[in-house]
């Protein structure tokens, strides 16, 4: 693991915001990665929907939130200097994104972003299907659409309240959190130290399968295809 004490400001700032093209890391820019190749991903989608709305098939109601609750993730543990794969620090996604979303959300959003959390990741991304939650006779649910002026609302009737997502609404939102985190990482060795402990702990997980059989298993049986070749179609 890097030695984050030991990095001055412009070492610290140079590994967040400078550009590595000639270095062995995973990304060139580790900010930029949140903002432009996750965006970027969303705007492909958004694009079609406000350029070309007839090429449209689906609405990116299910694409759109999994991206967008991948990034809120991911820029929840650069926020909070937690990961799964920081030794000795219990990682909780829940308790990061609370933290982000309250400290960068607007609206009555930040009030509840366990709910959102919970019926986005734990619906959507985990079983590709709205969640409900129940609490006491009432049931929450949650309604996904795409459409590029409408509001997200909440609405009540009888003992069910829905929550309708615009994820595009959703994306703007997180786009609009990850710049003002960035204004405040900019000034904050704590926020930087914390940026750069939980990056090098996700760019230096490497999983070793040499002791899990069916993994490796799989490992011999892919080396031994690639001694006849150098290059091999997965697919056929």
């Amino acid at each position: 693991m890097i030695d984050v004490s030991s990095m001055n400001e412009d070492e610290r700032n140079d590994y967040i915001f400078g550009d590595h093209i000639d270095r062995d890391i995973p990304v060139t820019n580790r900010f930029g990665w949140l903002e432009s190749a996750l965006p970027d991903d969303i705007e492909t989608f958004i694009n079609v929907i406000r350029i070309a709305p007839q090429l449209r098939v689906g609405g990116g109601n299910l694409s759109i939130p999994i991206i967008v609750c991948t990034g809120l993730e991911l820029v929840s543990a650069l926020y909070a200097g937690n990961t799964k794969y920081l030794c000795g620090r219990a990682y909780n996604a829940e308790d990061n994104v609370k933290n982000f979303v309250k400290n960068f959300f607007t609206g009555p959003a930040r009030e509840i972003p366990r709910l959102i959390w919970d019926g986005v990741r734990n619906g959507v991304d985990h079983t590709f299907n709205p969640k409900s939650i129940q609490y006491s006779n009432d049931t929450i649910r949650f309604t996904f659409y795409s459409e590029i002026e409408m509001q997200s609302y909440v609405s009540k009737n009888n003992n069910e309240i829905r929550i309708h997502l615009n994820s595009i609404e959703l994306y703007n939102m997180l786009r609009r959190a990850v710049s003002e985190y960035r204004i405040e990482l900019q000034g904050t060795k704590e926020l930087q130290e914390n940026f750069i402990w939980a990056w090098n702990s996700i760019e230096s997980s490497v999983q070793n399968v040499t002791n899990r059989f069916q993994q490796a298993m799989e490992t011999r049986s892919l080396l031994r295809r690639l001694q006849t070749s150098n290059n091999i179609t997965p697919f056929h």
